[in-house]
Order: structure tokens, then C-alpha cells, then sequence
């Protein structure tokens, strides 16, 4: 990205090495770090954001639609989003299913979760399965915009766990 770009750009995915991803953001404003790891679902959104298992991790979702089912009650594996946010290829739509009961971003803004959508998720995903040790980043979002710089440091400052052996 261009620095004279930097400037209108309010939502990103800024990998530990420096390289940044300019995105559309939704959800919660904050700035997020952690590893990034990829999920090839296409039904069963609302239960792979709520699972355990993916807590503190940052979600890249495959699958282009997520989130066009909207949220209820039943679908998740626990009653709170457990994952520490999640990357999309495209901006979620108005929830077209009978099922609904709110709308997927409003879902991750109660629950404090921030969203970037219009990210390349094939070429993440290939960083992702490249990346020997896991992948890791910040996303943020902030409607005033973001300093690159900070967040270029913050990115290259992440600890990643030691590997087992």
C-alpha cells in the first residue's frame, strides 16, 4: 500500500512482517492481534466464531458469504464469540434466513469483535498454509483511521508461542 493511500484507509490486516492489507471494516473499532488461521465452513459461521477452540485466534473464513444467515440462538457452541475476530472476503449482507434474529455485524459489535472484509482470503490462506510456525497479525479498525507505523510495530512485537517438540 501507498503511504498516500494510508491516509483514507480505515480497517486493515497488518501481517508481523509489515505487510498490510487494506480492508472495509464492521463490527467493533479496536485493534486486534494474534494468529491468523483459516476456516473452510460455508454453513455454520455463527458456530465456528463460538467454538473454544478458536479462542484468541483471528478467523479467515474462505467461503465468501458469511454471515448472509444472520444469528439466533441456537446455532452457537457457546453463548459468547470466543475467536479474537475474523477476516472476510466480502462485506456480510442482510441476513436472508427465516431463522434470524439479528444481524451479523451488530452480533460481533455487542460482542466487542472487530470484522475486515475485501481481503484477498485466497492469497491469506496461502500465507496462512505457507507459514511455518502460524501466521500472525493485527486487525484494526477505526472510522478516524489508522497509524500505520504504530501498527507496523505492534505487528513485529507479537510473541508467538514456542513450537512443540
Amino acid at each position: 500500500m501507498k503511504s498516500t493511500d494510508e491516509a483514507k484507509v480505515t480497517a486493515a490486516l497488518i501481517l508481523k512482517n509489515g505487510e498490510v492489507f487494506a480492508a472495509k471494516g464492521f463490527g467493533a473499532q479496536k485493534i486486534t492481534a494474534g494468529q491468523i488461521v483459516v476456516n473452510n465452513v460455508i454453513f455454520g459461521y455463527q458456530g465456528v466464531l463460538t467454538d473454544p477452540m478458536y479462542a484468541g485466534k483471528i478467523i479467515t473464513f474462505s467461503f465468501p458469504h458469511i454471515g448472509n444467515a444472520g444469528i439466533n440462538n441456537q446455532d452457537g457452541k457457546d453463548t459468547k464469540i470466543n475467536a479474537a475476530g475474523l477476516i472476510l472476503r466480502n462485506l456480510p449482507t442482510e441476513s436472508s434466513n427465516w431463522r434470524a434474529e439479528k444481524e451479523f455485524p451488530s452480533w460481533l459489535l455487542e460482542n466487542n469483535v472487530t470484522g475486515l472484509a475485501c481481503i484477498d482470503t485466497r492469497r491469506l490462506g496461502k500465507k496462512i498454509n505457507e507459514a511455518k510456525g502460524g501466521l500472525y497479525g493485527i486487525i484494526a479498525y477505526d472510522e478516524n483511521g489508522l497509524d500505520f507505523p504504530s501498527l507496523q510495530k505492534q505487528a513485529a512485537e507479537i510473541q508467538e508461542p514456542d513450537s512443540l517438540s
